[in-house]
């Protein structure tokens, strides 16, 4: 099906399958299903040309609608199997999956100072929330989603277009539905990250959660017949993430390369107060960052972003960015600096 659109490919499977499947079940006259090809010989009111009626009514009196029903499901499934993607090489993925690329490395403003370090950053940026249908972010709150980072930067400025959050759109659903052909895209990134870091003699790290809050152990392969995850394929590269699921910061325990930092979703003060007195860092996004919060250190977080860096039970301070909303001064998601005079002595 190579030189077809996706669009295309579609088209041409269904009647490629619909032709074998006719042809089996024997329908007089449709050796040649040119009924599939009359989109401007529709009669009025039912959206069927004739040659739709007419395969219809042979196709009903030759085996009743329930084995016709079986009939097209099974079609379906066949067309859905050949549909999945396979990672082959990155210029086929580019073409199958329409998009450039996958993940970047030292992306955006923030992941550039990166640089400073000496380190490459390996990023990805999904839709956040359930901007594609499937839920990405299981511990958001209302106060969180409505400051996303996901529109800030250049997505800001993208409002008329949107075609950032079309691709981030279209790179979460293939998450889901065409797994493993976007799992090896990431292996095979990663490992080109690696080459690269090694000839320029930088460290190299992996964030999987730009503007998603999914757990690494989803991202995974069979090796000789065993699931093995992105953190169990590269144990000695350094991936880190921010999370809103407490339940995952115990992925900190049973893999030495992975790093979590918690963030404050607007509801969330409590457990973070007690997370931090545990050793575990907390981000939270402030109208103007201080240096010191609640009795414990504020980490400028906006000077670097990659936080297995910082100390142990310190704050990342992140300041409010601008999204394409207006941020409601109610929203409780931002520590206002009024807040920071109120704190006890």
């Amino acid at each position: 099906m190579s030189g077809r659109s996706g669009d295309e490919n579609v088209a041409w499977l269904i009647q490629h399958r619909a032709k074998q499947y006719l042809n089996l079940i024997e329908i007089p006259g449709y050796d040649d299903i040119t009924w599939l090809n009359e989109p401007n010989n529709i009669t009025s009111g039912t959206g069927l040309t004739p040659g739709h009626k007419l395969f219809l009514k042979n196709i009903t009196k030759k085996f009743g609608i329930l084995k016709i029903l079986i009939i097209f499901v099974v079609l379906f499934i066949l067309i859905l199997l050949q549909m999945k993607l396979v990672f082959k090489d990155l210029a086929s993925a580019k073409r199958d999956a329409g998009f450039s690329y996958l993940g970047m490395i030292n992306n955006g403003s923030k992941h550039e100072k990166a640089y400073k370090f000496g380190e490459l950053v390996y990023t990805i940026y999904l839709a956040p929330g359930n901007m594609s249908g499937y839920e990405v972010c299981a511990g958001r709150t209302i106060e969180c989603t409505k400051l996303c980072l996901n529109e800030s930067g250049h997505n800001r400025m993208d409002a008329k277009n949107n075609f950032i959050n079309r691709s981030r759109i279209g790179k979460t659903k293939m998450f889901f539905e065409n797994h493993e052909f976007f799992t090896r895209w990431v292996i095979r990134d990663i490992n080109a990250g690696i080459t690269r870091a090694k000839k320029q003699g930088l460290k190299f790290s992996v964030r999987i959660n730009n503007t998603s809050d999914i757990s690494p152990e989803l991202l995974w392969i069979k090796v000789d017949g065993v699931k093995q995850n992105i953190l169990q394929l590269f144990p000695d590269i350094q991936f880190y993430d921010y999370t809103k699921v407490q339940g995952r910061l115990r992925l900190m325990n049973k893999y030495p390369n992975y790093d979590l930092t918690y963030s404050y979703n607007g509801q969330n003060m409590e457990t973070c107060l007690q997370l931090l007195r545990a050793g575990i860092k907390v981000a939270m996004v402030f109208e103007k960052v201080p240096t010191e919060y609640n009795g414990f250190k504020v980490v400028d977080g906006d000077l670097y972003d990659m936080r297995y860096k910082d100390e142990p039970g310190s704050i990342i301070g992140l300041k409010l960015k601008k999204v394409r909303s207006k941020p409601d001064m109610l929203n409780t998601f931002v520590i206002r600096e009024h807040e920071l005079a109120l704190e006890p002595a």
